[in-house]
């Protein structure tokens, strides 16, 4: 099992979190994708025993990219992709603010997600970022060695990079329909609210679905 993650130096915070947690609970040492990270930043990590690797040259805005929102994260399908391509192992890729909260096997073969909230989904309603998400998360992502997971990152990657896609995590939930995957329970596999049975826990950059709802909304009349 191994864990995929990236992050730029405003998340450099969480990631040492989840190196720490993914070193303490798993004996796993994340390897990380460089979106931004300072010299000093990957000296550290070089110290920790962490791999780095060079993340996308260029994260562009996508077209359809809903206004006073962060520009779409096209590093995750790419990233992915990338390393899939060279390794034979059970990979978990997590947002560089999850981490780890117990031990754990990897929890299924195939492909893994887990739901987004009927609540969260209600939030999004009548807000800009409405298309933006899909019914399943991006942030936690588990991708067991099988058949379908260079194909399926290879599709998410191209619809990502279309035009037509609002967003990486719309582009997933589109392509996800073609491929065989397993929901799993969003409090125990991502939760944003800790329970005894978490094992990983999602900051989601300090804010809350509501929170990030409303940024869309002041960008929306800016």
């Amino acid at each position: 099992m191994e864990i995929v993650t990236a992050a730029d130096t405003g998340y450099f915070r969480y990631l040492l979190r989840l190196v720490t947690t993914s070193h303490g609970w798993l004996n796993v040492r994340p390897v990380v994708y460089d979106l931004g990270l300072t010299g000093i930043e990957l000296l550290a990590l070089s110290m920790m025993g962490i791999q780095t690797r060079g993340g996308p040259r260029k994260i562009p805005r996508g077209r359809g990219y809903p206004p006073g929102y962060t520009p779409r994260a096209l590093h995750k399908p790419l990233i992915l992709l990338d390393y899939c391509r060279q390794s034979t192992s059970d990979i978990i890729y997590m947002d560089a603010d999850a981490w780890i909260v117990s031990p754990f096997e990897f929890p299924i073969r195939g492909i893994g997600v887990t739901r987004v909230r009927d609540k969260v989904v209600e939030a999004y309603l009548g807000s800009p970022l409405a298309d933006y998400r899909g019914p399943h998360h991006s942030g936690v992502l588990f991708l067991g060695h099988n058949s379908q997971r260079l194909p399926f990152l290879g599709a998410w990657a191209a619809d990502t990079l279309s035009d037509s896609s609002p967003s990486d995590k719309k582009s997933m939930n589109k392509v996800l329909t073609n491929y065989d995957f397993t929901v799993l329970d969003e409090d125990e596999w991502n939760a944003s609210t800790m329970f005894p049975m978490t094992k990983i826990f999602h900051a989601h950059g300090g804010q809350s679905d509501e929170q990030r709802v409303l940024c869309g909304r002041a960008g929306e009349s800016s």
